[in-house]
């Protein structure tokens, strides 16, 4: 396989939920990657970051590291900010992305409450586990009568299901979520690196003939449409689904002193 030799992703400042489409743009240069590379991740000025980058994020690197688009001397450059580098250990993005790294976590691990850090999930069994650790994240920090629980779990169990059924990515999905108390606001991201909604409705030959991706999106979202007839489903959405409600949420972590790498090996 051909090399391309040396590529820097830089990921400064803020990326919030409302911001997506910067961050897509910054990571493209590694989701368009065809051949291995040097690749520098630097999140050196990263200074904010919600579930749903960080789940896109992860999601990129942990593609880009399985189809071997890191040659050697690939780097990740760790924020500057404690905090944020920090949150990104907590919200298990290294342990995602690489689980065969050594790090040292410079804070204590709380059982997440509110909150839920970043995880893949493959399975059917799995979409179930992981709608219904999002619910319960959700409930830890919202006032919510029995039919509001059931809603918002079936919300995600389709929408995890549909990265399983549509996606046609072996990595799966990955999902995220993380609430502030301040604004009271709770984010839920699920998301996938897979085919798109476009490719994944033209397998139905109804929508063979749909060309744009705005047009497979509006498609998509209507009644009874899917990419497979001949199953049961209700939606081919495959693409980054993401559902943002409000409530008062907040993550803790005790955090100790001493040192921690900046640079890790991809």
């Amino acid at each position: 396989m051909a090399h391309a030799g040396a590529i820097s992703i830089r990921l400064a400042g803020a990326y919030r939920i409302q911001w997506l489409d910067r961050l897509v743009r910054d990571l493209e240069p590694l989701v368009t990657l065809t051949a291995p590379a040097r690749v520098t991740v630097d999140l050196a000025g990263l200074v904010a970051v919600s579930p749903s980058a960080l789940a896109l994020v992860t999601a990129v690197l942990r593609k880009a590291r399985a189809d071997g688009m890191f040659d050697e001397g690939s780097v990740l450059v760790f924020p500057s900010s404690p905090p944020v580098r920090n949150y990104l250990m907590r919200m298990d993005l290294v342990r995602v992305v690489m689980p065969d790294a050594e790090t040292t976590e410079p804070f204590v691990r709380n059982p997440p409450l509110g909150f839920r850090p970043c995880r893949e999930f493959v399975s059917a069994e799995e979409c179930q586990a992981v709608a219904r650790d999002l619910t319960e994240a959700l409930v830890e920090r919202c006032a919510t009568d029995e039919v509001a629980r059931a809603a918002i779990r079936i919300c995600l169990d389709e929408l995890a299901e549909n990265v399983v059924h549509h996606a046609a990515s072996p990595l799966g999905g990955f999902a995220a979520a993380q609430g502030w108390p301040r604004s009271r606001q709770f984010e839920i991201a699920i998301v996938d690196v897979g085919v798109g909604i476009r490719r994944s409705l033209t397998n139905n030959p109804r929508y063979a003939d749909i060309e744009e991706d705005v047009t497979a999106i509006t498609t998509a979202l209507e009644p009874r449409v899917t990419a497979t007839p001949n199953a049961t489903r209700a939606s081919a959405c495959s693409s980054q689904d993401c559902y943002c409600g409000t409530t008062a949420a907040s993550s803790s972590f005790d955090p100790v002193t001493g040192p921690h790498p900046s640079v890790h090996s991809l």
